[in-house]
This record gives C-alpha cells, structure tokens and sequence, in this order.
C-alpha cells in the first residue's frame, strides 16, 4: 500500500501561488536519478524517442509521480482526483537548441478520458 499523500503547508501553497513553481525534495535512494538518466539515454540511442510511451517505456518515473511528496503537492494544487494527462511526449531538445514553437496539443485523445468531464 502506498503512503498516504504529504500534502502541501499553507505556507507552501502561498508560495506556488506567489511563484508559480514550488520546490520539492522527495527522498529516493542513492543513484536513483543517474539510473533513469542513464536508462532515458539508453532508450533514446537504442530506441529513439518513446514519444507518450515514456512511463511504459521507464516504469522507475512512475515512483516519482507516486511519492508521497510529490503526489501530495499534486493533490494539494489540483485536487484529490487529479489523474496524469494522456500526452507524455518526451520533448529532447538539447543546450543551445532553438525554442519550441508555440502549439497547442491535441485533445483528442484527453478530453473525456478518464471522467468524461
């Protein structure tokens, strides 16, 4: 069973309404991040970009969503019932790349797919 979410202080919410942004330090093992790194490499030279199969792709960034930590602050800006968009498209650009254009995703494979609203 996961552990129930820790979810975000006044204080903190003040701040990301402030900020726009809120800082998290979620505890995870030693080496944790540089084995994703590694395996997100790994992935984009053998495989190329996984697109919105990233979280299949490296089921270990599925243990960053569920942190308690992190799925608190989640619960505490958008509510008890927030589910992860469907577009998960890993955007690779790299330092010194230009800007990405502005767009605007598709909705046709998010609007009503989890609850209809």
């Amino acid at each position: 069973m996961n552990a129930p979410p820790v979810l975000l202080g006044d204080d903190e919410m003040k701040r990301f309404i402030r900020d726009g942004y809120i800082e998290l330090h979620p505890e995870f093992p030693c080496g944790f991040h540089a084995e994703i790194c590694s395996k997100l490499d790994s992935l984009f030279s053998e495989w190329g970009n996984p697109y919105n199969n990233v979280l299949p792709c490296l089921p270990e960034l599925a243990d960053v969503f569920s942190h308690p930590v992190v799925d608190g602050a989640l619960c505490s800006i958008l509510g008890h019932d927030y589910y992860l968009h469907l577009h998960r498209h890993v955007h690779d650009w790299h330092p010194g790349s230009d800007a990405q254009s502005l767009h605007k995703d598709s909705l046709c494979n998010s609007r009503n797919a989890v609850d209809e609203n």
